[in-house]
């Protein structure tokens, strides 16, 4: 027979298991309450990204990388530049001599000035090198005459993406600066102005890429470009009707249109890489869709999407207005701006929403620089015209620029500088100060101080 003790402890034990079991079966109830939320709140975010996706590709923008092939569009071989483009890489060889002081092709040690001679040493160094380029320039020559450049890249692999060409095409387009600077130099101006017009053209190889890397590229491209004109026009004259030429060529490629057109890229990928359709490569975590965290991941997509369809909504805009709202998104964006829970929401975007909030700067300086050369080829038409120098670039409107040339790092018009036998235009440097057209001294970097200038020393006797 049990004891009054051991059955006191029989019951004690069965009253313990009871609320356990009740405790238990709260928690279940909780834990399915919670998972048929976070169910319906994620198919109710699934449902709104549908609704917007759909509403992109009404706008005639890709919104998955499933999308990014039919927006560019289909390119025949016998009209596609890729193709020579892709030979001239192959047959593109650097210089041997790694202390090179060829400008453009050489190191940080190549720094020629526009208005310093080339002594007949470089000459000849130029001129082999050139020689041992020539078949990768007549690729380049072929590729420009074509209307047309796709280079076969997998979208499909998301940030994984292989992009082999982009190194390539700035080699080639430092090659046609330092040819059309050595043109320039022996006194060759129509070869330098064919040269210089297919670099032009080489520049926008990208252009219709939707990935953000290669919009930077297409945008080093275009301020090698300036850079190489620059040379050119201090070691020759050139015609007014030349003149025109060049300055319609640069204003065709000066569309604005680079972050834009990477960002609808970048778009697609996060909006892959966040449903799981892609690895996040670039950030070294697997497929984001699955897994106890979905419902973060999902949260996180929506938040970067969000984010990205106003950086997006920004790059549409002139260069001067995108970057100003771009930078009041990146404040917003911030990760010291906002809570904890918000913060762990959204890590995938903290990573990826900075670097691209910064994009816009780099166009507002390409728009600006670009500006700069069509102006100095506007100043110089002038000059071949009528002899003299205009004061302001006021001066140049209508007849030789449609407006006043802007400065889209600060929303003003360009700065001009002149004496009877030179001229300065230029941009404010991202510190966004007017330094008086002073380039950064030495030692100093142009986020901190300094100008970015396009000089012309003029030539006696080359006017009118």
């Amino acid at each position: 027979m049990a004891s009054p003790y051991e059955h006191g402890r029989k019951g004690g034990g069965s009253g313990c298991a009871k609320g356990c079991l009740g405790a238990f079966v709260v928690i279940v109830v909780l834990l399915v309450a919670a998972a048929m939320i976070a169910g319906l709140y994620i198919q109710r975010l699934e449902d709104a990204t549908e609704v917007r996706n759909q509403a992109i590709r009404d706008a005639g923008e890709p919104a998955t990388l499933a999308d990014i092939d039919g927006w560019i569009g289909a390119v025949e071989d016998e009209n596609n530049a890729a193709i020579p483009l892709q030979a001239a890489i192959d047959a593109h060889h650097e210089p041997s001599n790694h202390e090179t002081l060829m400008p453009f092709v050489g190191g940080k040690q190549a720094q020629l000035k526009p208005t310093e001679p080339i002594s007949e040493e470089l000459r000849a160094e130029i001129e082999a090198y050139l020689l041992q380029e020539e078949k990768s320039l007549q690729s380049v020559s072929e590729a420009v005459k074509l209307s047309a450049c796709r280079f076969p890249l997998n979208y499909s692999m998301g940030y994984s993406v292989e992009l082999p060409h982009l190194a390539g095409l700035r080699s080639l387009q430092r090659v046609e600066c330092l040819k059309a600077t050595y043109e320039s130099e022996l006194g060759k101006s129509e070869e330098a102005v064919q040269t210089i017009l297919a670099a032009a053209r080489l520049s926008e190889a990208t252009s219709k890429e939707p990935l953000l890397i290669s919009q930077l590229v297409r945008i080093a491209m275009h301020a090698i470009l300036v850079s190489g004109l620059e040379q050119c026009f201090n070691r020759t004259s050139f015609t007014s009707d030349r003149l025109k030429q060049i300055q319609d060529a640069i204003q065709a490629i000066n569309t604005g249109d680079c972050i834009y057109t990477g960002l609808l890229g970048e778009r697609c990928m996060f909006m892959d890489a966040l449903s799981g359709n892609t690895p996040l490569g670039e950030f070294g975590l697997p497929s984001a869709s699955w897994g106890p965290l979905a419902w973060r991941n999902r949260v996180d997509q929506e938040y970067g999407l969000e984010m990205l369809d106003e950086m997006i909504k920004a790059a549409k805009l002139p260069p001067e207005e995108g970057r100003a709202l771009s930078e009041k998104l990146y404040n917003e964006a911030d990760f010291e701006n906002r809570g904890r829970l918000r913060q762990f929401l959204t890590i995938v975007s903290d990573l990826q929403i900075p670097s691209l909030g910064r994009a816009m700067e780099a166009q507002a300086r390409d728009t600006s620089l670009l500006n700069c050369a069509v102006s100095a080829c506007a100043i110089l038409r002038y000059w071949q015209d009528r002899g003299t120098l205009p004061d302001t670039l006021d001066e140049l409107v209508p007849q030789y620029l449609d407006k006043t040339p802007l400065d889209c790092m600060d929303a003003k018009p360009l700065r001009y500088l002149h004496d009877e036998m030179s001229f300065t235009v230029y941009t404010v440097g991202p510190n966004r100060k007017d330094d008086g057209g002073t380039s950064p001294a030495e030692g100093e970097k142009i986020t901190e101080t300094g100008d970015m200038l396009f000089t012309v020393q003029l030539r006696k006797g080359a006017g009118v």
